[in-house]
Parts: C-alpha cells; structure tokens; sequence
C-alpha cells in the first residue's frame, strides 16, 4: 500500500522472526503489542510527542502497515482452530467444534472490518506525504 512503511522487517533476541514457535513467546508477543498500544495510547495525548506534520506522517503509516498485518495475523489463528475440535464449551448448549467455528467466524468479520481501517490509516498517510513547511 502507498503509505505502508519501508522498514525492512526485523528480528530481535526477543521476538525472532523465524522462529522458535513457541506458545509461550507468542502469548508475549501479543501482550507486548496490546501494551504497546496502550502506551502510544498515552504518550501521543501530549504536546510535542511527536516532534513534527513529518512524524504524525510516518506514525500513521507505520499503524497502517501494522493493521494491515493483522489479517494474516488474524487467518493463522482462525486456522488453529479446527484442530481444537476435541474441546468441549463450558456453556453446555453448544459443543465445542461449535464454539470454534463462531470463533473463526468472529475472526473473519474482524478480518473483513480490518479492511476500511487500513484503506483509511493509508489515505491519511497518503495525503500527510503532501504536507511541508513554508
């Protein structure tokens, strides 16, 4: 997309890229992102957080290329799924095969409502590209 970031992809000791595949370390990742969230929540309520039009600029395409990532993120989870169909729901009403398709159904509605936000976080990226100073 137009205004998705240009950062290469990286690995670190913390979050390697290929791998291990550990449960553990994906639970991690995924606490890490949502306080990560939480702290640009806080921190970019402030005068100044951001320096500059050019950083809000890349902010936003950095959050674009971001949720444009949880599609994929959001179709490897939903394909876990079928494979926990020996689960049982503690509601009693459904079985567990049930409640894993609701789930994976909640998951493709997340996925089809990524698609306006990520359209959105690239127009405004897009359009910032055109801002300069006099």
């Amino acid at each position: 997309m137009a205004g998705r970031s240009s950062t290469a992809t990286t690995s670190s000791p913390r979050w390697p890229y290929d791998g291990p595949r550990d449960p553990e370390l994906n639970a991690a990742a995924a606490v890490a992102l949502s306080e990560l969230v939480r702290y640009l929540n806080n921190t970019t309520r402030y005068p100044g957080a951001l320096g500059s039009p050019a950083a809000v600029v890349q902010l936003v395409a950095t959050l674009e290329s971001a949720a444009a990532r949880l599609d994929q993120l959001l179709a490897h989870v939903a394909g876990h799924l079928p494979e926990a169909f020996t689960l049982y729901d503690d509601r009693g009403d459904r079985s567990g095969a049930d409640t894993c398709r609701e789930v994976a159904g909640a998951l493709d509605q997340a996925r089809v409502a990524l698609g306006p936000v990520v359209a959105a976080l690239a127009a405004a990226a897009q359009a910032g590209n055109h801002l300069g100073h006099h």
